[in-house]
């Protein structure tokens, strides 16, 4: 690649005609509010390239443009890009697999205090009591909303 120094003082000149251009059109047409415009765009690329800015974005580019053709050419950065693509599946899979397990807490207390009392509540043909139903109603609440309406509660806010 070429010098910085080399491309962008006459980049800077040709960004600058054709501002001067732009606000001799501007100037015809009687628009003077865009004649003030242009010539603040005219002089926008000489600030960048006094103050070392225009350097530093041309150095970007050219660093860009470089990592580019070794990405093309190089087998290393495509292991590489296979590896974060693998990633992104396993951890679509995993919250895939969170979602169809649904493996909350709530659900986990809910079978442990079942395996506890040894006896489904309904046995005998009668209808579970209503202490059970509550039960069975609170493993079925999300635990992150229970928690928010127990928040809530704690401030009087029903």
């Amino acid at each position: 690649m070429p010098a910085a120094e080399s491309v962008l003082l006459p980049l800077c000149v040709a960004i600058a005609l054709i501002g001067v251009i732009l606000a001799g059109l501007a100037w015809r047409r009687g628009n003077k509010g865009r004649v003030v415009q242009a010539a603040a765009l005219v002089i926008v690329p000489f600030g960048l390239y006094l103050t070392g800015l225009l350097t530093v974005l041309w150095n970007w580019a050219v660093e860009l443009v470089r990592w580019a053709v070794h990405l093309v050419f190089s087998p290393l950065h495509w292991i590489g890009f296979g590896i974060l693509a693998l990633s992104v599946v396993l951890f679509v899979i995993g919250a895939v697999l969170a979602r169809l397990t649904g493996g909350t807490k709530t659900d986990t207390k809910a079978k442990q205090t079942k395996q506890v009392s040894g006896k489904p509540s309904g046995s005998g043909g009668r209808t579970p009591t209503k202490a059970v139903a509550g039960r069975k109603q609170q493993a079925d609440v999300d635990p992150e909303l229970a928690e928010i309406e127990a928040l809530l509660k704690s401030r009087g806010i029903e």
